[in-house]
């Protein structure tokens, strides 16, 4: 760091970047490479969120689930539920919404009647 004096007072080189704008730079540059790496935010568990939605009755399982951030604050859920044959989209679809205690915004769900044979079928 270039500190010049002057009369007695220390004159920090405009050039060169505080201590503070570094760090603030720093979070900045984090938080954009977690937006656009779509990165599973760092306060949600994802397991938990899978327990959830795979204890809500009539699903019977729950598989590409993905959890990440569209802009800074705003947490995105896109998972496939396998339904029991019995349960009714409407209420399993309320009851998975309630994810929103997790602090997710935007949540998708995609319903299967049976599981998928491209995924694989975790509860």
């Amino acid at each position: 760091m270039s500190i010049e004096r002057r009369g007695g007072v220390s004159l920090r080189s405009p050039a060169l970047p505080s201590k503070r704008t570094e760090s603030a730079v720093g979070g900045l540059v984090r938080e954009a490479v977690s937006v656009l790496m779509e990165s599973t935010p760092k306060h949600i568990d994802p397991d938990q969120v899978h327990q959830a939605i795979a204890g809500v009755p009539g699903v019977r399982g729950v598989h590409d689930l993905h959890i990440w951030v569209i802009t800074t604050g705003m947490e995105a859920l896109s998972a496939h539920a396998v339904l029991e044959t019995a349960a009714a989209a409407d209420i399993v679809l309320g009851e998975i919404r309630e994810a929103e205690r997790f602090g997710i915004d935007h949540v998708t769900i995609q319903f299967e009647a049976e599981e998928c044979g491209a995924c694989s079928v975790r509860r």
